[in-house]
């Protein structure tokens, strides 16, 4: 098994309950898609990238 797989192995167990009770498929659909968007929020407001790469598009290319 990858890291990668690893990790998203622990991701999803991470939402099922604690006393063991099963977890549809559309709750958890819903809960990784809840955290996927924190995530991707996070990513889009990190002082990592510069304000300007949050607005090039595929048209725009960054200058040579």
């Amino acid at each position: 098994m990858s890291h990668t797989d690893a990790q998203l192995r622990e991701l999803i167990l991470s939402f099922v309950p604690d006393d063991g009770s099963t977890i549809g498929n559309a709750k958890l659909l819903k809960a990784l898609s809840a955290q996927a968007g924190e995530a991707a929020a996070a990513l889009s407001t990190s002082p990592i990238l510069p304000s300007s790469a949050k607005t090039l598009s595929r048209t725009t290319r960054p200058p040579t």
